[in-house]
């Protein structure tokens, strides 16, 4: 009832200050007491039937010069959205704004902001009436959040389609980054690198993530790609401060008491017909095949173990020489101190003989 009166006040304020014009000048009325611009038979308080025409609200300038005005009475309670308006006007920036407001407190503690700002050149902002970009959005951690949801609110996937800048190609999958133009066409994913500058950007695809990079020359290089399958591809080198890898089983195998140890006969043979270690893969595998880290550090580690019994097999026998020595040295010792006693009476013979000798020329 109060937008029947307010349109029937507005009606004979424009009659009477002569600012409605219509066909002819003739105003009609309808039989179910809604106002009609461009029909007879008005379904609604306002019903234009505009046809080809667009329906104009104009302004000049001002605060809001133009606009719109959506109230519900109902809402009554504080927290609760009354009203949301759509003006166009210079208030805060250049634009169309669409605001919402507080059923109580309205803009003075309560519900008093701007969700939606569309500026006068193109750029769009959600919760931010000065976006500095095609799409600015303002919020708290949460309230940032893009969701994307397939059709009917299901769980299936949604896809984000990015316009290229050739026109009629797109691309599938999300670009993160600078200096790249993304492209592809019959569901084919291209990339169009910018050489003018170099710049990184993340690609995102069904199947894996890229990471990308751009020299100043243009070179395009991938560096690390992660897969759906939990894998990691990486090219260059890799630093950190720890590795933790997990792999079973270890190579404590080699202490068991049935454990086969080559002899080191056998390993000298094997090194120089093959020219590395055995179980160990040769350079030229490694450069072609490359490495795994877990399956390698365990195979350095069994020859490590190896190489440990290898010690301990050595230290026995050098202990078992070490006696040996020893107990020939002692027995050196021994025949020098007996050599010494044959000498001394080898000495004491050949002086007694002397003086046996003597003592028989003596007599003569």
């Amino acid at each position: 009832m109060k937008i029947k009166l307010l349109s029937i006040i507005l009606l004979a304020s424009s009659l009477t200050s002569a600012q409605l014009y219509t066909p002819s000048g003739t105003v009609q009325a309808s039989s179910n007491n809604y106002i009609g611009i461009g029909t007879n038979a008005p379904e609604g308080i306002l019903d234009i039937n505009a046809n080809s025409n667009i329906p104009i609200i104009r302004g000049n300038g001002g605060y809001i010069p133009t606009g719109l005005r959506f109230i519900d009475d109902s809402y009554t309670q504080p927290g609760q959205v009354k009203e949301w308006s759509i003006w166009k006007g210079n208030t805060f920036n250049k634009g169309l704004s669409f605001m919402r407001y507080d059923a109580v407190n309205r803009c003075a503690g309560g519900i008093c902001d701007i969700p939606l700002f569309l500026a006068d050149n193109g750029n769009v902002g959600i919760n931010t009436s000065s976006p500095q970009e095609k799409l600015s959005i303002h919020g708290k951690h949460v309230g940032s959040t893009i969701l994307l949801h397939a059709d009917n609110d299901s769980n299936a996937p949604a896809d984000l389609m990015l316009w290229a800048s050739e026109p009629g190609l797109t691309y599938s999958g999300v670009g993160i980054g600078n200096n790249i133009r993304n492209y592809g066409s019959g569901g084919a994913n291209m990339e169009r690198i910018n050489s003018s500058k170099g710049g990184s950007y993340i690609r995102l695809l069904d199947n894996e993530i890229n990471f990308n990079l751009v020299s100043d020359t243009g070179t395009k290089q991938q560096p690390l790609t992660l897969h759906a399958n939990g894998n990691a591809s990486l090219q260059g080198k890799f630093e950190a401060k720890e590795i933790k890898v997990t792999s079973t089983p270890t190579a404590d195998f080699v202490f068991d008491e049935h454990y086969n140890l080559s002899s080191l006969e056998d390993i000298e043979m094997h090194i120089k017909e093959k020219k590395h270690l055995p179980e160990i893969a040769s350079a030229k595998v490694m450069e072609k095949e490359g490495v795994n880290v877990g399956e390698f550090q365990i195979k350095l580690l069994q020859k490590i173990e190896e190489l440990t019994l290898y010690s301990i097999e050595q230290n026995k026998q050098l202990k078992s020489h070490s006696q040996e020595l020893k107990a020939q040295t002692e027995k050196v010792q021994q025949l020098q101190e007996e050599n010494k006693i044959l000498k001394l009476q080898s000495k004491e013979i050949k002086e007694l003989q002397k003086q046996v000798q003597q003592l028989l020329t003596t007599k003569r």
